[in-house]
């Protein structure tokens, strides 16, 4: 199923974790994560991958026992289909988020791992307030920084 252009329904269901113990139901989710599936293929996911060219989607949805395996919290967007985690296999992630900051609205915008100036994967999650936070998380712990804090690094 086609979500976007350039998204597909299996791309977004995508889960090591739950292929590695047979956890079925990830990859048949309720229709109302797919519809949620579908904006964030639509309003975050096809407006980076037009910028920038092709990204590669690290997890989109996750039912609920592959998010509890992973050790996320139960809250996460992940669980609704409100968020992707992703990755330019040619850009900077830090060069993505700064793009994202000032053209996607979002509730979260989070640079995971690796340094706060080239992180290992972008999240972006759309589901909640739509706070247009922006965070830092790494070994170090989190940090929440400002919009003219990212676009100053």
């Amino acid at each position: 199923m086609q979500l976007a252009k350039n998204f597909t329904l299996k791309e977004m269901l995508v889960s090591q974790t739950a292929t590695r113990n047979g956890f079925t139901e990830q990859f048949d989710p309720p229709k109302a994560v797919i519809e949620n599936l579908k904006k964030v293929a639509n309003q975050v996911l096809q407006p980076v991958r037009d910028e920038f060219g092709v990204i590669v989607v690290t997890s989109g949805y996750r039912c609920l026992r592959v998010n509890r395996a992973i050790g996320s919290s139960d809250g996460s967007d992940h669980v609704r289909g409100l968020a992707a985690d992703f990755v330019s296999p040619v850009h900077n992630e830090l060069a993505l988020a700064k793009w994202i900051q000032r053209h996607i609205n979002y509730d979260q915008l989070i640079l995971e791992f690796g340094t706060i100036t080239n992180p290992s994967w972008l999240h972006v999650g759309i589901g909640g307030s739509m706070r247009n936070q922006i965070l830092h998380i790494g070994n170090r712990g989190t940090r929440v920084l400002t919009r003219a804090q990212l676009q100053a690094l």
